[in-house]
């Protein structure tokens, strides 16, 4: 079954609501994720992102992207995937989780 634009909204909710809650940590800590004992499956998702399954970032791509969060929606206008991940505080941190966490789909 494929999921619904519902489906991975509520999945994108709850990710990066718990990295709100965990600055420290990464996408792949995500104890929801099946290789950490969760039931949420990662499949063909190796950006670890619902964003990215929904807006289908892989077509943006150009060939030499090397890894899909270098053709991220999120950073199209405001680049939030770019900052969160070399955020240096974990208040700069949990500035750019709520904003990808509530970000318009």
């Amino acid at each position: 079954m494929q999921p619904t634009k519902k489906s991975l909204k509520e999945l994108h909710y709850r990710l990066w609501d718990w990295l709100y809650h965990h600055p420290s940590k990464g996408k792949g800590d995500w104890p929801e994720w099946d290789f950490n004992g969760g039931a949420v499956k990662r499949g063909n998702n190796d950006s670890l992102c619902f964003l990215c399954l929904w807006q289908e970032a892989k077509k943006k791509r150009s060939a030499k992207v090397k890894h899909l969060c270098q053709g991220c929606p999120l950073d199209d206008d405001l680049n939030l995937f770019g900052s969160w991940s070399c955020a240096e505080t974990p208040r700069e941190r949990k500035k750019y989780t709520k904003l990808i966490r509530d970000v318009e789909w």
